[in-house]
């Protein structure tokens, strides 16, 4: 948009260009980027998302100027109770298509050191390679990923939302009162068909469809009731939790009377409500890949992460 920021570090003077600008013209500009990437790592979650918070220089207006996985670590955090969670297999949002997921697999295969997280800091290339192998062996029991499309979207899955979700949620839960849910409930209102053997079925998302509505969804009597009791529980549980910072306050016949546990981890659990068909109360989500990566980032010896 203008060739001169690209010397200029100024940051008053990109905010006063910015803000001289319509719209529309920044929107084209991004949009314009965002072509220019041209494979699936490119625009990978898992590497960072293309526009984010970044640490800042310090100075009397900045507002990040550590790493952010430390600043949670140390709670030096807004304390507030909050509710989170994931869905059971939320890159199924990101992969419609089994032709073009498969050419990522192949891509994978090919150069193993584009599925090692950027937060690792591994910038030796045999080391890399070394660890994309270990990483897909969690996946693969030593296979390639190949046709194994399923494995390749669990680990999509875990690499972008579910193992930093749950370490998040680790950390906050020593600082403030944590409620933590799975969404696994796969029905008709949550919009989704896409389908990998071996993989689970809720994409990202899926439960603000039951939580909000437009249109024709809004008309409960066309979904089964199996969506309809879904539907009014996740509205029950959001607005309980909205207005008194627990999503079972009471005893309520349609959360089918649970306790919602506070989650903590000093005995080693972790306790969090799955919410499918029914609600029940599990230990430790997504636990079998879920501590493998934990070793993998032990071994790395140091803990100076910005994400993880």
């Amino acid at each position: 948009m203008n060739s001169t920021f690209e010397t200029n570090k100024d940051s008053q003077a990109l905010l006063e260009y910015l803000q001289s600008v319509e719209t529309v013209e920044i929107l084209d500009a991004a949009n314009k980027y965002l072509v220019q990437e041209e494979t699936p790592w490119d625009y990978d979650v898992s590497q960072g998302l293309t526009w984010a918070p970044v640490t800042e220089i310090k100075n009397p207006d900045a507002f990040i100027t550590k790493k952010m996985y430390g600043l949670l670590q140390a709670g030096n955090i807004l304390k507030v109770p909050i509710l989170v969670g994931f869905a059971s297999e939320e890159s199924l949002l990101f992969n419609p298509d089994h032709n073009v997921f498969q050419n990522t697999l192949k891509a994978w295969d090919d150069n193993l050191g584009l599925i090692v997280n950027n937060n690792m800091q591994i910038t030796d290339e045999n080391k890399r390679l070394e660890m994309g192998k270990s990483i897909r062996d969690i996946y693969t029991g030593g296979q390639s990923f190949g046709s194994r499309l399923g494995d390749g979207i669990r680990y999509s899955s875990d690499t972008s939302f579910t193992k930093s979700t749950r370490k998040f949620a680790e950390f906050y839960s020593q600082i403030a009162k944590t409620y933590f849910y799975e969404f696994s409930y796969h029905g008709p209102l949550g919009k989704s068909d896409v389908h990998y053997d071996g993989a689970e079925s809720v994409a990202h998302g899926e439960e603000l469809k039951y939580l909000f509505c437009s249109g024709s969804d809004c008309n409960d009597s066309t979904f089964p009731e199996s969506d309809r009791i879904t539907r009014r529980r996740l509205i029950k549980i959001w607005t309980d939790f909205a207005k008194y910072q627990n999503p079972t306050p009471e005893p309520s016949e349609i959360l089918q009377n649970i306790t919602w546990p506070v989650l903590s981890t000093d005995n080693g659990d972790f306790l969090y409500v799955n919410i499918n068909a029914s609600l029940e109360i599990k230990n430790h989500p997504k636990d079998e890949t879920y501590q493998k990566w934990i070793k993998l980032y032990d071994s790395l010896n140091f803990t100076d992460f910005d994400t993880y």
